[in-house]
C-alpha cells in the first residue's frame, strides 16, 4: 500500500530583506582584496555575490537559512544601509519542511537532458528560477519551435557549468549524457596548463610565464597588461603550448611585421605570412601563423571562417569595441568557432564597460554576467533621456573588476612586473616604405654619384659634408615612407592612456608630427632653454600632457622627461651617444618604471645598416672620452658609404 506524502511549499516573503543585504554588501564588496571593512570578507565573497544575482523568487529555503546565518557576522555594515537584522526572524525550518517544499514547487514534471545531434537538449516545464540558471550556461540557446534549450556537447565550458546547474535542479540523464560529459570535461585535466618550451627560441620572464598558463587554461582571454609587459611573446608561447595552429592573429597595420619578427624570435621553427590588401597569399591556414590587420579582415572574413584556425590572438582588442563596425562583426564572427583566443589589449577597460560587451563576447564570457542586458544596466549607468538611452557611464566598478580578473581577465602593471622586467627594453618595429620606387630611384642615384666621387669624402671636409646631405636625403625619403605607420604607431598607443616621448632627427619629420598632433607639446633644437624648460614641466607635472615631439639633438641632454616610460624614434642619428643620452631624458634615477624605446625601421632601407651600425659602435661609445664623438660620426658616415657603394646596381 502506497502512503500519500502531504507537500506544502514555504512562504518566503518574510525573508526578503535578506536578498536587499547581499546586494547591498555586493555593491561594496571588492572580494577581499583590500582590508577596508567594506563587503564580504574572502570566505564569504563568491557566495554572497552569486546570491545577489540570483532573484529572491527563485531562493530556496536552504539559501535562506544558510544566508540568514552568513550575514548575522555583518550587522554592522548592514546597520549602515537602514537594515536591522535583528527584525528578521530566524528562519527554523525542518529538514522535512525543506524537503517538502522542493517536492511541492517542482510539481510532477521530469527535467530531462539529452543528446540530438550535435547539442546537449534540456526540456523541463518552466520554473522562472530553473530558466534563470540555464542562462548562466555559455552558449545556451532556446529554440522556441521544439521549447527546448540547448547548447554544443563538446563545449566545455558549457557542460561545466550545466553540471553545477543539475546540482542545484535535478535532471535525469541518459548513459549518453553521462559519459560524453566526462569525456568532454576529461580533457580539461589531460590538457592541464603547462608550457612547451619545445622550440620556444628565448625563455619568458617569471610572470609571463604565469600569464602563459594562464591562457591555456582559460582557451578564451584577456591580458590586459600594460605597454611593454610582453603581451606578444606571453600570447605567442600560450599558441604554442596549446598546439592552436594554424594561428590567426590580427594587429594593427603598424605592427604587422613587429608579429613577423617575434615569430622569428620566439618560435623559430613556425611559418607565417602577413595579409596585404584582399587577397590572400595561397591557402589560408597553410602556414602555422596567418597575420592580418584589421582594416582589411572584412575582405578576408569568409575565407577565413573556412581555415579552421585552431588558434586566434587579438591584438589591440579594444579596436573592437564598437559594436557597430564592420571590423568587430568580421572579428566576432570569425573567432566563434576558434578554440583558443587571446584578446590583448594595455588601454584601461574600466573608463567605459560599455565598450566590454563586444571584447567579452569574443571570449563566450558574457555569460558569466547574466548576458549583454543585465551586463549594460549593473554596469554602464544607463540614462535616460528625451534622445533616447545613454551607456557610456560606468557603475559597480569595483564588482565589475573583481568578476572580469575571476573569468577572463588578467591585468598585469609595470609596477607590477618591475621586479622581473629589465630596466631598459628596445623593440625595433618594422615597417613598409610607401614610396618604394621613389626611394629606389633616390639610392640608385646617390650609389652612382657616390661611386663617381669616391674618395672625395676623405679629402676634405665641404665635400663630407656634401656626402651627409645627399645621404640625408636617402633617409628621409626613407622616413616619409614610413609617414603613414608612425602615425598609426602613435595614435594606436595614445589610446593606451600613457605617455610617449617622441624623437626625431630630422626638422622636416618634427613639422610632419607637429601638423598631426598640434595639441602636442614640443622641445625643438630652435627652442631656446625657457621654452625647453617650459615644455619639460608640463610633461613632467600635468597628467594630461600624454605627448611630446622632441628633436633627438635639441633634447637629448639636461632634461628629464621621466613621467613617461616610452620613447618612440621615428628616425636615426649619426651617432650611438645621441641616442643613449637621448634614451636617458626617461631613463634616470626618478623614472619609477622600466623604460620602452621603440624604433621604427623601413624595411630594406638604409635604416636597417644605419641601426646595425648604431648597435654596433653604441656598445663601446662608454669607452669614447668626451670630446671624440665627432669621430664616431665620421667613422659612421664612412661606413654608410662603403655599405651604398658595395651594393650592386
Amino acid at each position: 500500500m502506497s502512503v500519500a506524502i502531504e507537500t506544502k511549499s514555504i512562504d518566503l516573503s518574510s525573508w526578503s530583506v535578506l536578498h536587499y543585504a547581499v546586494s547591498a554588501l555586493a555593491g561594496v564588496c571588492d572580494y577581499a582584496n583590500t582590508d577596508d571593512g567594506k563587503g564580504f570578507n574572502g570566505v564569504d565573497a563568491s557566495f554572497g555575490h552569486s546570491l545577489a544575482e540570483k532573484p529572491f523568487e527563485s531562493w530556496t529555503p536552504k539559501m535562506v537559512r544558510a544566508t540568514y546565518k552568513m550575514v548575522r557576522k555583518y550587522r554592522g555594515q548592514l546597520s549602515g544601509f537602514g537594515i536591522d537584522f535583528d527584525s528578521i526572524p530566524t528562519p527554523e525550518f525542518t529538514d522535512s519542511e525543506i524537503e517538502s517544499h522542493k517536492v511541492a514547487t517542482r510539481g510532477d514534471a521530469k527535467r530531462t537532458v539529452a543528446i540530438v545531434g550535435e547539442n546537449f537538449v534540456l526540456r523541463f516545464p518552466y520554473d522562472p528560477s530553473v530558466v534563470a540558471s540555464v542562462k548562466t550556461i555559455p552558449i545556451a540557446r532556446w529554440n522556441p519551435s521544439n521549447k527546448v534549450w540547448y547548447f554544443p556537447k563538446t563545449n566545455k565550458d558549457s557542460v561545466a557549468r550545466f553540471i553545477e546547474v543539475a546540482k542545484e535542479y535535478t535532471f535525469d540523464a541518459t548513459d549518453e549524457v553521462r559519459e560524453v560529459s566526462k569525456s568532454v570535461l576529461s580533457v580539461k585535466k589531460a590538457n592541464a596548463p603547462s608550457l612547451n618550451d619545445d622550440g620556444v627560441g628565448l625563455e619568458l620572464y617569471p610572470f609571463q610565464k604565469e600569464g602563459a598558463k594562464w591562457l591555456v587554461e582559460k582557451e578564451k582571454a584577456m591580458l590586459g597588461w600594460d605597454m611593454g609587459t610582453g603581451k606578444t611573446p606571453t600570447s605567442l608561447v600560450a599558441i604554442h603550448s596549446a598546439d592552436a595552429y594554424p594561428a590567426l592573429i590580427v594587429t594593427t597595420a603598424s605592427m604587422k611585421y613587429t608579429w613577423a619578427e617575434e615569430i622569428e624570435k620566439w618560435l623559430p621553427g613556425k611559418t607565417f605570412k602577413v595579409l596585404n590588401g584582399g587577397k590572400a597569399l595561397g591557402k589560408y591556414g597553410d602556414t602555422d601563423f596567418t597575420i592580418i590587420n584589421y582594416d582589411i579582415l572584412t575582405k578576408h572574413v569568409g575565407q577565413i571562417e573556412h581555415a579552421e584556425f585552431k588558434g586566434a590572438i587579438l591584438d589591440e582588442s579594444h579596436k573592437i569595441k564598437s559594436r557597430d563596425a564592420k571590423r568587430t562583426r568580421s572579428a566576432l564572427k570569425i573567432v566563434k568557432n576558434i578554440p583558443y583566443v587571446f584578446l590583448l589589449s594595455g588601454t584601461p577597460v574600466m573608463n567605459k564597460p560599455v565598450e566590454l560587451v563586444t571584447q567579452l563576447q569574443a571570449m563566450n564570457g558574457l555569460s558569466s554576467f547574466g548576458g549583454v542586458k543585465k551586463f549594460i544596466n549593473r554596469y554602464c549607468d544607463p540614462t535616460i533621456s528625451r534622445w533616447g538611452t545613454d551607456y557610456s557611464g560606468a557603475s559597480n566598478l569595483d564588482e565589475l573588476h573583481a568578476k572580469l580578473t575571476s573569468t577572463v581577465y588578467n591585468r598585469i602593471t609595470k609596477e607590477l612586473a618591475l621586479p622581473d622586467l629589465p630596466d631598459r627594453t628596445i623593440s625595433i618595429i618594422p615597417s613598409s616604405i610607401e614610396n618604394r620606387s621613389e626611394y629606389n630611384r633616390i639610392e640608385e642615384d646617390l650609389i652612382a654619384w657616390l661611386i663617381d666621387n669616391k674618395g672625395m669624402a676623405s679629402a676634405e671636409r665641404a665635400s663630407r659634408a656634401e656626402h651627409l646631405v645627399r645621404i640625408n636625403v636617402l633617409k628621409d625619403a626613407c622616413v616619409r615612407g614610413k609617414m603613414k605607420n608612425i602615425k598609426l604607431w602613435i595614435s594606436d598607443f595614445l589610446e593606451s592612456g600613457e605617455k610617449l616621448v617622441v624623437f626625431s632627427d630630422s626638422r622636416a619629420v618634427q613639422n610632419t608630427l607637429i601638423e598631426e598632433y598640434p595639441d602636442a607639446l614640443t622641445i625643438l633644437g630652435s627652442d631656446n632653454a625657457k621654452k625647453k624648460n617650459e615644455a619639460k614641466n608640463k610633461f613632467q607635472n600635468e597628467p594630461n600632457q600624454k605627448l611630446i615631439i622632441c628633436s633627438l639633438k635639441g633634447a637629448s641632454e639636461g632634461l628629464t622627461l621621466t613621467s613617461g616610460s616610452n620613447a618612440l624614434f621615428v628616425d636615426l642619428g649619426w651617432n650611438p651617444a645621441t641616442h643613449d643620452q637621448a634614451e636617458s631624458r626617461l631613463h634616470r634615477n626618478t623614472q619609477k618604471n622600466a623604460v620602452n624605446c621603440y624604433y621604427i625601421l623601413g624595411k630594406n632601407t638604409i635604416d636597417n645598416f644605419i641601426w646595425s651600425l648604431i648597435e654596433k659602435k653604441r656598445k663601446v661609445v662608454g669607452n669614447i672620452l668626451d670630446g671624440e664623438e665627432g669621430d664616431l660620426e665620421v667613422n659612421m658616415l664612412d661606413d654608410v658609404i662603403d655599405y651604398l657603394t658595395s651594393k650592386e646596381r
